[in-house]
């Protein structure tokens, strides 16, 4: 069950960083850039936490 959630924070997380790779090319300011960054982090680090708990 965690290894299910865990690759679907994953998941999100990859969207996300997409998301702000896009916005950034389109010229949206930087911090929308930084803010699905720091956000991707922290999805990417509760998957890993939650991998290291199977």
């Amino acid at each position: 069950m965690e290894n299910n959630i865990a690759a679907a924070l994953h998941q999100n997380d990859m969207d996300l960083y997409d998301f702000g790779k896009i916005r950034k090319a389109k010229g949206y300011p930087i911090s929308d850039y930084q803010n699905s960054l720091e956000m991707a982090f922290i999805l990417d680090l509760e998957a890993a936490l939650l991998i290291q708990n199977i």
